[in-house]
């Protein structure tokens, strides 16, 4: 299962899944037993666009405080993965990277 990666990781991950299948003799069509599970609010009726993202940066902001405390107790002088971005990824990067849809679905 994947969970809240944009596109570029899922695909990334989907391959080497395949691959690794394959290397153990299991042959896979790509996307074979993978659950991808990106966030999503959907909207009731009368909540916005805006609402639905307020919901899921209130998500966001929740998802990385449980990571960062994580990231503290395992080694407190190292935060951070080398290549990492130089900013913490925000809401936004995260609907541009197909990782988080919010509002309804187009028609």
């Amino acid at each position: 299962m994947i969970t809240l990666n944009g596109e570029k990781i899922l695909d990334d991950v989907v391959k080497a899944y395949r691959d690794a299948c394959a290397k153990h003799g299991q042959r896979k069509q790509l996307g074979e037993d993978v659950i991808w599970a990106p966030g999503s609010i959907l909207p009731t009726p009368g909540r916005s666009q805006a609402a639905c993202r307020a919901v899921a940066r209130r998500a966001v902001q929740v998802v990385r405080a449980v990571r960062l405390r994580a990231l503290r107790r395992r080694a407190r002088a190292h935060v951070g993965t080398p290549g990492a971005p130089a900013r913490v990824p925000n809401l936004t990067d995260g609907i541009a990277q197909k990782a988080w849809f919010c509002g309804r679905p187009r028609t």
